[in-house]
């Protein structure tokens, strides 16, 4: 039996076991830094089976797991174990917009000790420590990236997979910054396409945007091959500014690799929606897709 039980801890501002904790997970931040978001956080203690974030309900804390393990639940299956230096939360700490949890995150049997943050509290002081907000934001943004990219799809990247992909999108979108990258990852995937798979067809309506990851993709224009794209390649821009007629596709694009090659994908009308709603976003991302095309 689950529960919502958890035991708050005073913290010693002095205690530089804390301040080492918070120095493995944000290493770009001093010292100083450091034990200013110390005094902004408390210490938080999960006995067994007791609920940090229930999925699809508002979650207004932000945790750094300290000792112990917690297990994460989408749609009733066990997802993965989160252990020291783990920050749970971030998905709706960095987009406030976003407040539902995304999966069950719940203290295994040992039990989780954690330091945690009340997001609102927490983006109030980002914005008055200016500098300082922004290395923690661009540090969270880092461990959800990491999250979002590993195992989504195509299954579980390594570390240096996961840093290549993030150059590749930074390369294709130079604008984005780094708390930008979650909610552009939020609404893609990873497509894999092998030898003889078509990801668009000439003259058939394209609802996809793509940037190649790794391989070739040939592409084909009535029957005959005028170009082959390589790692960063975007495809499908054309159809998504507007260019292409009803939406078609101007060419056939192909993978001709029996090993496959790696994509990111993304629905259209899902990257639409979110650009729509998110001005900002929609001014870094625009002028890299149409450089592109021209």
């Amino acid at each position: 039996l689950r529960t919502t039980f958890a035991l708050q801890e005073p913290l010693s501002l002095q205690d530089t076991w804390l301040v080492g904790e918070l120095r493995n997970a944000f290493p770009s931040l001093p010292k100083r830094d450091l034990s200013k978001l110390l005094k902004q956080a408390e210490e938080v203690f999960y006995p067994s089976k007791s609920i940090l974030t229930e999925q699809g309900s508002n979650n207004n804390y932000l945790w750094l797991v300290i000792s112990g393990k917690l297990l994460v639940e989408v749609s009733g299956q066990v997802a993965s174990t989160l252990e020291r230096k783990a920050i749970v939360g971030e998905v709706t700490f960095l987009d406030p917009r976003d407040k539902l949890a995304t999966a069950t995150v719940y203290a295994a049997p040992n039990g989780a000790r954690t330091l945690r943050w009340q997001q609102e509290k927490l983006r109030a002081f980002c914005e008055y420590e200016n500098l300082l907000g922004e290395k923690l934001m661009a540090a969270i943004s880092e461990e959800l990236i990491e999250k979002m990219v590993r195992g989504r799809g195509a299954g579980r990247r390594s570390p240096e997979e996961s840093l290549k992909l993030l150059i590749q999108l930074r390369r294709a979108f130079p604008q984005l910054g780094m708390a930008e990258v979650p909610r552009f990852l939020k609404v893609g995937e990873n497509k894999e396409y092998y030898k003889g798979d078509l990801l668009t067809t000439q003259g058939e309506r394209n609802e996809y945007l793509w940037l190649l990851l790794s391989g070739t993709l040939n592409v084909i224009v009535d029957s005959q091959m005028v170009a082959q794209l390589s790692e960063g390649a975007l495809i499908g821009e054309a159809t998504f500014l507007g260019f292409a007629e009803d939406g078609k596709a101007t060419a056939t694009v192909c993978s001709d690799e029996p090993e496959g090659v790696q994509t990111l994908r993304w629905s259209q009308d899902g990257l639409r929606e979110l650009l729509n709603e998110d001005a900002s976003l929609r001014e870094k991302l625009m002028p890299a897709m149409s450089d592109e095309l021209l």
